[in-house]
């Protein structure tokens, strides 16, 4: 049978391509051009744009220039159209004014410099680097300072421009100045509270994201707009956070550039939810239907591609024509998404589907066009069906967020429902058998049990009685209802942090993802230009040379894909966010969970981490005649009431329950904390200390101290005690005390567990060497690895001298080092600064905001067994992308093999970059528990 005319194939191509308008928005591209704008900067702004800092400044100056097409200015000043350089060796900040008071007002100009990459929209491109550091310039903080002569020049849209309140002398002769330190602060740079005040940030909902090969394109459309600062984008909820100054650029012109590519954004406003957004969209009719069509599409696409294959069968290659609706039918939504992205001025995995299918329709190679088209769009449909398991796993952590609440009335005792986020602190709610508790609390009344696995990952219910504290989110599932009294807002309760901290996670990008975008954008356009001299240069040979290689071109076009590569790394780090959020182990971002597979050493807190930090007062013996115990027991009452250090906790539920009045609290003045060593404040016009010995040594109180005394606090000492000490100006040290606390169940387990690991292990606190100790022999901590009577910047300072030689900024395929990394696990304020310093750090749920604010990974429910169990995770996290860097690259490298050997064609290649596609996306998703039930499946199921 005769072939069929070509002009059947470029009607249905064309065909094809008018399809491709059912699935576009119709917007046209905003073809408004830029008009250059005059730029005028200083040496600070200028030294700012070659690093790139992004900030908004003002520079403030006597114009040197009517625009920069009207006047150019020289370097010497000596064109006639500008003004006379003012020439004096210091200008002082009343000597401004005065300047600026004689100089027309037509030649004090305002300059908003949005620095970064150039200024986009005057057209200017970016200086290259001056010759840094410069004499007599100085930092200090955010101010800059100088000797004398400042001068910059810009030399752009064949204008030069000048600035200096000085002499005249060239940047390039780097002069010494000699003149006093002139400060920057008014002088040149400047920010006004208005400005200040304008930068927000605003948060996009944006459908069009699949995966991570989405970020370069929308950081190319948004980053370049005038007035935007940063932006930040979690592929799992499909947000784009945008730093922007409102009064250059609103929400909505940016949600606009991205609908113009039909990214499909909509602004997110103050109080909504993003995941529940992202479920509110998934679920509606518009999403459903374009879901629908897409996957009908992509069916048909197969079956024609199906019916095509039969051109193989001797006397039906007439067969072949069927590939022709494959190609209709899969091949508009891949032209679409290249053309938005070409639109864009980038090149992504569609923009070479699109070349290698309309190539191999050019060649008449029907049949491989359909495989390309079919296997690419379900590539595409089964890769976002396995990411979304991902993310409907962290979706499902946000619906513990509560929606309503039962509010009881004070006066009637009756019962209202109103929505959660109305409730208030002091609030008294009815929680009936089956509902979620709205916010934070304590029982007033009732006893039942809560289902607590939402926030801790615990499948047993906790039962709660009066006074039991509760937390928002979770679910009473017992037979008997509670009523509770408010002490948080829903927006402060632990489920808001819980929620807050997860929408988060994917913002923070690790080492490795971002080596991974950095080889695809090198290696993707290699290969691509390496495919298109092989289809062009051959045809110089003959057309026969020529046909054959475009071919091997465009298999080559395929090979140069990087999906696999791409989505390699972020499936496994949302996978195992996602399994250990579930867990009750929040972690903050990618970057952190690879931190976690790379820790080498761990420090552990004593009091709350290795402890339970739940105290005990066991001896408060009287010092002296002077005050009786009741008297000590006020004065304790009264400076520890204001504490939230576990230790203080104990000290006044003591005095409390020997039935000490705690209204001299009222009478405390200048009550101050001193970290790691104790409290102080004036009582009755007395000044009365609490605290441990180093506080007493310091303030001369101990040395005085009757050696009895001493030898009975060191003897609780040795026993595991915490002891301390009361005094008083004036009259010394009055009383002893000695409080113990309980090892957590688990520690010993964990400790050694964690030595099993190769993992070395130590313990730093603030308590006394003797208490240190006991603990230290209760877990299986040796004497060498123990540092005790430490304060917080001691702390910090051992943590630092751990981290001697760590690569944290490095991935790990780099790294020499592979587990270098330091933990540092606590949960007090005393920890924050050992916390934010050490590689990773670890907060218990329990401990204050400020560790848990310094942190980088969360407990939730305080179980140290958990720390092993999110340090074994990050150990398979890694595993499981080294996996699938090595799956995505030795595919390639076997197709390319094949094409050398002339083995490979088009449908191959394409069948190879899918099949890696998927196995490296569901290698990843492993990593998620199996239970669809997932609170109720064993932690240690997913760690191997």
């Amino acid at each position: 049978m005769t072939s069929p005319s070509p002009d059947l194939a470029l009607l249905l191509f064309f065909l094809s391509l008018f399809q491709i308008s059912l699935f576009a928005d119709g917007n046209s591209r905003d073809t408004t051009a830029f008009q250059p704008t005059c730029f005028l900067a200083s040496l600070l702004g200028n030294h700012a744009l070659s690093r790139g800092h992004k900030a908004n400044i003002v520079v403030k100056s006597f114009a040197l220039c009517e625009s920069p097409r009207s006047s150019k200015t020289s370097l010497e000043g000596q064109n006639d159209s500008s003004p006379n350089i003012i020439n004096k060796d210091i200008i002082e900040d009343d000597q401004i004014k005065t300047l600026e008071n004689k100089a027309p007002s037509d030649k004090i100009v305002q300059y908003p410099l949005q620095t970064g990459e150039g200024c986009r929209s005057s057209g200017i491109p970016t200086n290259p680097p001056l010759p840094l550091p410069l004499p007599n310039i100085a930092s200090r903080g955010r101010r800059k300072s100088h000797r004398g002569n400042l001068h910059n020049i810009r030399r752009n849209l064949d204008t030069t421009f000048a600035l200096s309140y000085c002499s005249t002398a060239p940047l390039e002769k780097r002069n010494d100045f000699s003149p006093p330190i002139v400060e920057d602060d008014e002088l040149l740079v400047t920010q006004t509270d208005a400005q200040r005040n304008t930068i927000v940030q605003s948060q996009l909902h944006v459908d069009g994201i699949c995966c991570s090969s989405e970020i370069p394109t929308i950081n190319s459309i948004v980053t370049p707009l005038r007035g935007v600062n940063k932006i930040s984008i979690n592929v799992t909820t499909k947000i784009v956070y945008v730093d922007h100054d409102k009064s250059l650029i609103s929400v909505e012109e940016i949600e606009k550039k991205l609908n113009l590519c039909n990214f499909r954004a909509t602004v997110q406003k103050d109080g909504e939810n993003p995941l529940g957004k992202k479920e509110e969209l998934h679920n509606s009719d518009r999403k459903n239907k374009r879901e629908f069509l897409a996957k009908s599409s992509v069916a048909l696409s197969g079956v024609f591609w199906t019916i095509s294959m039969m051109s193989y069968i001797p006397r039906w290659h007439n067969a072949q024509y069927f590939a022709l609706g494959s190609v209709l039918f899969g091949f508009p939504p891949i032209a679409l998404k290249a053309i938005n992205t070409l639109r864009c001025k980038r090149t992504d995995a569609n923009c070479l589907m699109f070349f290698a299918v309309v190539g191999a329709l050019i060649l008449r190679e029907f049949t491989e066009a359909a495989a390309v088209s079919f296997l690419f769009s379900i590539g595409d449909i089964l890769e976002r069906r396995a990411t979304r398991k991902a993310r409907d796993a962290l979706s499902e952590i946000v619906s513990i967020r509560p929606e309503v609440a039962n509010v009881i009335d004070d006066a009637t005792n009756g019962v209202s429902i109103i929505s959660a986020e109305g409730v208030s602190p002091g609030h008294r709610l009815l929680v009936r058998p089956g509902e979620k508790i709205p916010c934070d609390g304590v029982v007033l009344k009732g006893v039942s049990v809560v289902d607590e696995c939402s926030l801790t990952g615990e499948s047993r219910p906790t039962k709660k009685l009066p006074n039991s504290n509760l937390s928002g989110g979770t679910i009473n599932v017992g037979t008997s209802p509670l009523v509770m009294i408010a002490t948080a807002t829903i927006e402060n309760s632990a489920a808001a942090r819980l929620i807050r901290m997860v929408e988060q996670a994917q913002a923070n990008r690790s080492p490795t993802e971002k080596l991974v975008d950095r080889f695809s954008k090198l290696y993707t356009p290699v290969v691509g230009l390496s495919a298109f001299l092989m289809c062009t240069i051959p045809w110089m040979f003959g057309k026969d040379l020529g046909k054959r290689w475009f071919l091997i071109g465009l298999t080559t076009t395929i090979v140069a894909c990087p999906c696999a590569l791409i989505i390699s790394t972020p499936v496994t780090y949302v996978a195992g966010l996602a399994a250990l959020a579930k867990r009750g182990v929040i972690v903050k971002g990618g970057a952190h969970l690879e931190a976690l597979g790379r820790v080498g050493k761990v420090a552990l807190d004593k009091t709350g981490t290795l402890t339970q930090g739940k105290f005990k007062l066991l001896h408060l013996d009287v010092v002296g005649s002077k005050y009786s115990r009741k008297e000590i027991l006020g004065m304790v009452a009264a400076l520890e009431g204001p504490s939230v250090h576990p230790l203080a906790n104990a000290l006044f539920q003591a005095a409390q329950n020997e039935g000490t009045e705690v209204s001299a609290i009222n009478n405390v003045e200048e009550h101050t904390i001193v970290k790691g060593e104790g409290v102080h404040a004036y009582l009755d016009g007395k000044k009365v200390y609490i605290g441990n010995r180093r506080l007493f040594t310091r303030i001369n109180m101990y040395s005085k101290l009757d050696s009895s005394v001493k030898e009975k606090v060191d003897h609780w000492s040795e026993l595991g005690g915490t002891v301390g000490y009361v005094g008083v100006e004036g009259v010394g040290i009055v009383a002893a005390y000695c409080a113990a606390d309980e090892v957590r169940t688990e520690a010993q387990n964990v400790v050694e567990e964690l030595k099993e690991s190769g993992i070395a292990v130590s313990m730093l606190t603030g308590d006394s060497t003797s208490a240190a100790i006991a603990v230290g022999k209760q877990v299986g901590l040796p004497y060498n690895s123990i540092q005790a009577e430490l304060l917080p910047e001691e702390k910090l300072n051992l943590v630092q001298e751990m981290k001697v030689g760590t690569t944290k900024d490095t991935s790990f395929l780099c790294s020499k080092k592979k587990r270098d990394f330091v933990l540092m696990c606590g949960d007090g304020i005393n920890d924050s600064p050992a916390l934010a310093s050490a590689d990773v750090g670890v907060a218990m749920g329990a401990g204050s905001t400020l560790a848990l604010e310094t942190s980088d990974v969360t407990l939730v429910d305080n179980n140290l067994d958990k720390l092993l169990k999110s340090i074994l995770m990050g150990r398979k996290v890694i595993r499981t992308i080294k996996q699938n860097i090595a799956i995505s690259m030795l595919s390639k490298l076997a197709v390319f093999m094949l094409v050398a050997f002339k083995g490979a064609n088009l449908w191959f290649a394409i069948a190879s970059d899918v099949g890696a596609m998927l196995i490296v996306t569901l290698n990843g998703m492993k990593l998620l528990p199996k239970s669809r039930k997932l609170h109720n499946a064993p932690f240690n199921q997913f760690i191997v």
